[in-house]
């Protein structure tokens, strides 16, 4: 990238979308659209507890469910950019429309329903698939875990193991 003066600049880097250093821990679980998978999410974590999440696309599953009707989009990622990754160093868009919001009324109503012993959004997303009406996508640990997002009795995915680890 060239200048006004012929001299060479630096592209700037969004500090918010940088890899997090020394990473240790890494979750990651299945973003689905119908039976397609059409991305992951990692949740990676450092001894210091920073964190990052990273989105990698499945650029020719989401290209597969967009021919078959697909309305396939991420919130927060510009999957036109056909980036291998897309790093977040804050909560994503993504996340935040799927899980409930520290100090709203239900949570931990909500929590005790999908024994989670502790407020944590990966896991959340994981446990309950988190649908939205945004879009048809949902969270599964697994690709071959396919549930049906219109249907509103569609099971919660909670570890018969509820010991607080989780591959931390």
């Amino acid at each position: 990238m060239r200048d006004v003066g012929g001299g060479f600049m630096k592209r700037k880097v969004n500090p918010r979308t940088v890899r997090i250093k020394n990473i240790t821990k890494v979750r990651t679980a299945y973003i689905m659209w119908k039976d397609i998978p059409i991305a992951t999410i990692s949740e990676e974590r450092n001894d210091a507890d920073e964190r990052d999440w990273v989105f990698r696309p499945n650029y020719k599953n989401i290209e597969k469910a967009r021919a078959t009707g697909g309305n396939v989009f991420i919130p927060g990622i510009d999957l036109d950019l056909h980036k291998k990754e897309y790093i977040r160093n804050y909560v994503p868009a993504f996340v935040e429309e799927r899980t409930i919001p520290l100090g709203r009324p239900d949570l931990y109503e909500m929590m005790d329903r999908i024994r989670l012993p502790q407020y944590d959004l990966f896991e959340f997303m994981c446990r309950t698939h988190s649908a939205c009406g945004n879009n048809d996508l949902y969270v599964s640990r697994t690709p071959d875990k396919v549930i049906d997002v219109n249907d509103p009795k569609f099971p919660f995915d909670v570890p018969e193991d509820t010991r607080y680890d989780y591959d931390w």
